[in-house]
């Protein structure tokens, strides 16, 4: 791992908000940052959608 995926990992780590909606940090490239949010019916709106506050978050 190289020393901005480290950093940028350790700063998402200590997010409380990402843990708690369930994403992940899938990619990290110079100028390039993959964070994935499962669909989960506790982050949709009432429409059945994902909440574009989650997804924005």
């Amino acid at each position: 791992m190289n020393a901005l995926h480290e950093r940028i990992a350790a700063s998402f780590g200590a997010q409380g908000l990402m843990q708690t909606l369930g994403a992940t940090l899938t990619l990290v490239e110079d100028g390039e940052v993959h964070i994935a949010l499962p669909f989960s019916a506790h982050l949709s709106q009432q429409h059945g959608y994902v909440h574009a506050g989650a997804v924005t978050s």
